[in-house]
């Protein structure tokens, strides 16, 4: 949704290139925290099934989090940037 994002403008831009950045960070402090769980476990699919069951509770927020945004008529850059705060708070529970 970020990057198919058309709308015109240096400010706009500059918007669409941090929560890109942002999104990337967050992405890879992810796949830390989730190899961290078990660091012998090679397999990746094994890995993100045993962090989701160690941490239903922040699929669930973020699961209801999407559900609202998909809801919504119409996304703006405050939703994508409240959406990426959520995930960061997630990350930092985990």
């Amino acid at each position: 949704q970020i990057a198919n994002d058309a709308r015109e403008g240096h400010w706009n831009t500059m918007a669409r290139l941090s929560l890109r950045d942002e999104l990337d960070g967050l992405q890879r402090r992810l796949a830390i925290v989730i190899m961290q769980t078990n660091k012998k476990e090679k397999n990746s699919n094994k890995l993100i099934t045993q962090w989701l069951a160690l941490n239903g509770h922040i699929q669930a927020r973020w699961n209801i989090l999407l559900e609202m945004l998909h809801s919504s008529p119409g996304i703006d850059y405050t939703m994508f940037f409240i959406a990426l705060r959520e995930l960061s708070d997630l990350i930092q529970v985990a």
